[in-house]
């Protein structure tokens, strides 16, 4: 598959996951019955909302990937693809940040069984989505844009997203997701079914404790493979002709760990 194509995969899977999980973490904290749920999931303005946004993200990125593919074509405008690139992962959270945080109130206003309790809590619903359920999604994001744009120079300009940046989206946010969503998963349960017995509200706890494990440890591969790529790249050169000086050495990454790798060849 041509590597824009994978992008725009990720876009469009990026927009997918939110409603997806959103309703799914609705269901199983009881926030909602089944058929309040189908009410919001099959409603005209959820389908109008996910198709505009979506629409929307589509066209953005399909634009600024295009670009790029044409400013990668002519070596003299390497500074105007780097201008963009090191735009585009930004772009990519904004996007998602605005998705996420505007779509709860799009598709709950005008539900009779909606109060401000209820809305309250399905609106603080969106913040483990982004910043735990996306974030995979996203450092995929920025692996394949890498690997793309590897031809273009580095720009001290349009420095690229740093390594310490990606650390804190893959490390810190997945702490914090975590424990947002299992606060915000008791708080739910807690306010839908006072009643709720300790083996249920454990086994629930437990079950989302897994999934939070999964996803942190997907997060953490992510990013311990941003580091040793690089590395691995340079020493598989290095195996070969070591003494050979005219040899040059292509990195994957547009961070410091690429900036390591073009002093080694110097």
């Amino acid at each position: 598959m041509h590597p824009r194509k994978t992008l725009m995969w990720l876009v469009f899977i990026g927009m997918m996951i939110p409603p997806v999980v959103w309703i799914l973490l609705l269901a199983f904290s009881h926030l909602f019955s089944v058929d309040e749920l189908i009410s919001i999931l099959f409603s005209i303005p959820m389908a109008l909302y996910m198709a505009v946004a979506t629409s929307a993200m589509i066209f953005g990125f399909n634009h600024a990937l295009i670009r790029i593919e044409t400013l990668m074509k002519n070596p003299n405008r390497s500074e105007e693809a780097a201008a963009i690139i090191s735009k585009l992962p930004y772009w990519f959270l904004i996007g998602q940040l605005l998705y996420t945080s505007i779509g709860p109130a799009v598709v709950l206003s005008g539900k009779s069984f909606i109060s401000l309790e209820r809305f309250g809590l399905a609106e603080a619903a969106v913040l483990p989505l982004l910043l735990l359920f996306i974030i995979p999604v996203f450092i995929l994001f920025v692996i394949r844009l890498e690997e793309w744009v590897v031809g273009v120079p580095l720009s001290s300009r349009h420095p690229f997203v740093s390594f310490g940046k990606k650390m804190v989206l893959a490390i810190f946010t997945t702490v914090l997701g975590n424990i947002i969503l299992l606060v915000l998963l008791n708080t739910i349960l807690l306010y839908s079914i006072p009643a709720l017995d300790l083996s249920t509200l454990l086994t629930k706890n437990v079950i989302v404790a897994l999934i939070g494990i999964v996803i942190s440890a997907v997060n953490i591969a992510l990013l311990v493979a941003q580091v040793t790529r690089p590395v691995r790249s340079l020493t598989d050169n290095l195996k070969t002709d070591l003494f050979d000086l005219t040899k040059s050495f292509r990195g994957f990454t547009r961070d410091e760990e690429d900036v390591r790798a073009k002093i080694a060849e110097g």
